[in-house]
């Protein structure tokens, strides 16, 4: 018998909740759908497919970016510090981007996807490699980035020859121009706080109570024991290791078994989508704000990359 023990306050705000801690910070974006206010459907009764991304099917994953949105910014932040660098002599190419792990979208709730389980447990799955970039020169650097070493903390560069060099080098530049003219500190407050307290009372309901019990049953039943299903995520013992064990594996696959066979996901999914779409209802004035703002950031995106 495999016997661990951990307990959900461990993992909460770690790996249940980091989607949201990024997603909607400042910088998020509307989806072109309006948040549902029809009736939720009762716990483990939706017609969603539901079968990976938990997290970005919630209610208010409408008001982050989706990859291709945060792609498009990040295409037009390229834009201006190119053309920054190039007003001070610097022939500057950015690095190219590494590709970001879609399956830690499913970690609000834990592993989800069993093909994952099978190859790399609660590990993630390695990065793609992408081909070293040619690191800029120091001088280049201290424009890029606005100061000296340490970057980007050190001593603050203002001037490059005579010429003033932007708060931030050409990256706060880039990052002026593109995102933050846009900024809404309390609308992004509000779309985190709701993402973080749905979480936590979805815990406390009794339909996903029960759905924690019946997961943890039919672990035991397996030979693995786990109070919830957040729990393997938080076992150090998996971790100590760049690549998953065996045991981990095992683990991995007999969670995503037993979260398929009780329907936990579906479960505990629908009871926070329904708590949120309360919450929601009574920030609309102050999301539809947020909403507004975070098109204006997209067309603004658009319009530098027209421009180029």
């Amino acid at each position: 018998m495999h016997r661990q023990h951990f307990t959900l306050r461990a993992v909460f705000g770690s790996a249940a909740l980091f989607i949201f801690a990024t997603s909607c910070a400042e910088g998020t974006s509307p989806r072109d759908e309006p948040v549902a206010t029809t009736e939720p459907d009762s716990p483990g009764t939706s017609s969603k497919p539901l079968s990976s991304g938990y997290a970005m099917k919630l209610p208010i994953a409408s008001f982050s970016f989706t990859e291709d949105e945060t792609k498009l910014m990040k295409s037009a932040e390229s834009v201006i510090v190119v053309r920054c660098m190039k007003d001070f002599g610097f022939d500057f190419t950015p690095p190219p981007r590494e590709a970001k792990s879609v399956t830690t979208m499913d970690r609000r709730y834990g592993l989800a996807d069993p093909e994952h389980a099978k190859k790399y447990g609660y590990h993630l799955p390695p990065l793609q490699k992408t081909q070293e970039p040619l690191r800029p020169s120091k001088e280049a650097t201290e424009v890029l980035v606005g100061s000296k070493e340490p970057y980007p903390t050190g001593e603050k560069v203002t001037t490059y020859k005579g010429a003033q060099v932007p708060e931030g080098g050409c990256r706060g530049k880039a990052s002026k121009e593109v995102r933050k003219k846009f900024d809404d500190a309390d609308g992004a407050s509000i779309a985190n706080g709701i993402s973080t307290e749905s979480f936590r009372q979805s815990i406390q309901q009794q339909a996903v109570a029960d759905a924690f019990q019946e997961w943890s049953s039919c672990m035991r039943k397996k030979g693995f024991t786990y109070k919830d299903p957040l729990s393997p995520l938080n076992n150090e013992e998996f971790f100590k290791d760049p690549v998953a064990s065996s045991e981990e594996i095992s683990t991995a696959v007999a969670d995503t078994q037993c979260k398929k066979s009780t329907r936990l996901l579906e479960i505990w999914f629908n009871t926070e989508e329904a708590i949120q779409k309360e919450m929601i209802a009574l920030k609309k004035k102050e999301l539809d704000g947020l909403r507004v703002l975070h098109a204006k950031k997209l067309q603004n995106a658009q319009r530098i990359l027209k421009e180029d």
